[in-house]
């Protein structure tokens, strides 16, 4: 029996395929490389041809087996389309060009474009400075074949054996390559232009799924100059999510609520990780967004899998502006990042409520997973060998502005043996401090020094012990995150 046919080297294959798992729909997904292969979801219904086929080769596997084809290839992979549209129409078989949407970037005066590498390379050797290559090794002998263009080039690369080899043949050392699966943020384009020093930022003109305007913004941001090398335009195809209404696929959004721990990314579990590998979008504060940008710190396996982490990232946390952003881009998958545990004292109960009435008005079909992660308390705990099972746990965290909670907090330390505690900042700490100054002083009562854990997991991490007898002034104590303990009055 003849089934659906993807070919597929971008983002948009992978989520037409999922697509047509989800409604039951057998069909073939054929990739070039085992590094594609990763990144698709094999299952009962999506069988993975590996490998790349010459026009023959192709031929026979689209007769044998194809009742429709889908061509959702990168598109700089022209010979590929062109061969898929010349056998279709041979065979009359039905088949659609999936296109990529295109850039929106809103300030291009700093790009020069070219219709090819080589136009690119003639141009770069009359300048100075180091260059940043995200253009894939394919094409870098055009690059490497101009003398002095080799010393000042660092290629961005993927991570593959394919990739490594050519660079090494086209006299690319160790030190000029960055091995990393895209696409990126901006914030990490900018890192990475800072630390290499680049003035120059090659790259293909790859759509909005290719993380071009991040480029651009960076570039712009950066002051350096940006070589795109632009694309024939496709006047023909449709969206992926033209083609999944097509098909009847219903619209369907699955977003993961994670935990991200106290804040360095090796407390972040596994299942954190997990979850945002599969991310189209991602979403939390700007603090939370740069530990997901550190490429390195979960293993090989892991970092394999982590290939779409800085895709689009939004610093958005409230819902007000993340289910907006969710409609306009419309992801297949996004997540929402949060401080800790997304079950402690976060705003990820809020987020699961607002997401779901959102779906409930709009007819979509709506699944929410909620990662959980590591708490503060639970860090502060384990620094200080204690267990927190028996006692409360107050925040304050948001509140320092609401005398009240302060007060109430008060109540809680003095009729418990011991009482954890949530920061907003020092001024936080401070405020409560000087309550249980006052406490001391009118009541005549000693306290049990607090305990504070100060940017815990982070590398200045510093665990304080404060007298509350003693005043306490914005100077000893560093601006950060803190998370603390007090004992009960004695």
């Amino acid at each position: 029996m003849k089934k659906i046919v993807i070919f597929s080297g971008t983002a948009e294959g992978r989520i037409l395929s999922e697509g047509l798992s989800r409604i039951k729909t057998h069909h073939y997904v054929c990739v070039a490389t085992h590094y594609g292969s990763m990144v698709m979801q094999p299952n009962e219904y999506c069988k993975i041809i590996e490998g790349r086929m010459d026009e023959k080769a192709m031929e026979d596997f689209i007769v044998k087996n194809a009742e429709r084809v889908f061509d959702a290839t990168h598109p700089y992979a022209l010979l590929v389309t062109e061969n898929i549209s010349k056998i279709c129409q041979k065979n009359n078989i039905k088949h659609t060009r999936v296109i990529r949407a295109p850039h929106n970037t809103t300030d291009e005066n700093n790009i020069l474009n070219f219709k090819t590498h080589a136009g690119a390379a003639d141009f770069l050797k009359n300048t100075s400075g180091n260059i940043l290559l995200t253009t894939g090794s394919k094409d870098i002998h055009e690059y490497t074949g101009i003398q002095d263009l080799k010393h000042r080039i660092f290629a961005r690369v993927l991570p593959s054996e394919e990739s490594l080899r050519l660079l090494e043949k086209n006299g690319i050392k160790t030190r000029q390559i960055i091995a990393m699966q895209g696409p990126f943020s901006v914030e990490m384009n900018l890192a990475t232009i800072r630390q290499y020093n680049i003035k120059w930022l090659v790259t293909k003109e790859s759509g909005r799924a290719g993380g071009f305007e991040e480029k651009c913004l960076a570039a712009l941001q950066a002051d350096a100059g940006l070589i795109v090398i632009s694309r024939s335009r496709e006047t023909e195809g449709e969206d992926v999510y033209q083609v999944m209404e097509e098909l009847r696929i219903p619209k369907k959004l699955e977003v993961d609520l994670i935990g991200m721990g106290p804040g360095e990314p090796d407390m972040m579990t596994a299942a954190a990780q997990k979850a945002l590998s599969k991310a189209d979008i991602v979403f939390g504060a700007k603090r939370l967004l740069e530990i997901a940008d550190k490429p390195g710190f979960i293993g090989e396996e892991a970092e394999q899998n982590l290939r779409n982490v800085t895709v689009r990232k939004y610093p958005y946390y409230l819902a007000s502006d993340v289910i907006p952003a969710i409609k306009q881009l419309a992801p297949h998958r996004a997540a929402v990042l949060f401080s800790g545990d997304s079950g402690f004292f976060s705003g990820a109960a809020a987020m699961k409520d607002e997401l779901l009435r959102w779906a409930d008005n709009s007819s979509m079909e709506l699944i929410i997973n909620i990662i959980p992660g590591i708490s503060s308390v639970s860090m502060l705990a384990a620094r200080l060998k204690e267990s927190y099972d028996d006692y409360p746990i107050v925040s304050l965290h948001g509140k320092s502005h609401d005398d009240n909670a302060f007060f109430e907090a008060l109540d809680v330390i003095n009729n418990n043996k011991k009482t954890f505690l949530l920061f907003s900042g020092r001024s936080d700490v401070i405020k409560l401090m000087d309550l249980l100054k006052s406490e001391v002083e009118s009541s005549q009562k000693g306290c049990q020094k607090m305990i504070l854990g100060y940017n815990l997991s982070y590398p200045d991490e510093k665990i304080y012990t404060l007298d509350p007898t003693e005043a306490i002034t914005p100077d000893q104590l560093p601006e950060g995150l803190y998370t603390g303990v007090v004992k009960r009055w004695i």
